[in-house]
Order: C-alpha cells, then sequence, then structure tokens
C-alpha cells in the first residue's frame, strides 16, 4: 500500500480503523521521495550542463578547422 500523509502515525491509525487485525511491518520515512526526486533533479541538471558544454566545445572546436 502506498499513500501520503505528513505523520506515518495518521497512516497506521487508519488502517486500524479499517481492519483493527491489521499489521504494520514498516511506515517509510514520508521525506524519502522528496529526497529521492531532488537528488535526481539535481543528477539530470549537471548531465544536461555537460552535454550543453559539450555541444559548445565541439561547435568552436568545427569553427576553428580549415575549410
Amino acid at each position: 500500500m502506498i499513500d501520503f500523509a505528513n505523520d506515518p502515525g495518521q497512516i497506521a491509525t487508519a488502517l486500524h480503523v479499517y481492519d483493527k487485525n491489521t499489521h504494520i511491518t514498516d511506515i517509510q520515512n514520508p521525506n524519502a521521495g522528496y529526497d529521492m526526486k531532488a537528488h535526481l533533479t539535481n543528477y539530470f541538471q549537471r548531465l544536461k550542463d555537460s552535454m550543453e558544454a559539450i555541444q559548445r566545445w565541439s561547435s568552436a572546436s568545427n569553427s576553428l578547422t580549415p575549410a
């Protein structure tokens, strides 16, 4: 089950209201998804910046080559 809540305890409470026999083994930190998104956003921005630098370098190198 996937759910988002500010307080993971809210998920446990809601499940126990629905089913008193519910057994919860783990509640993930709700910020983990945001941490992953920030990491991937930074990674892809660095990748984009690198690709743009390569394209600029390639264009500059081509313009220096005699025709």
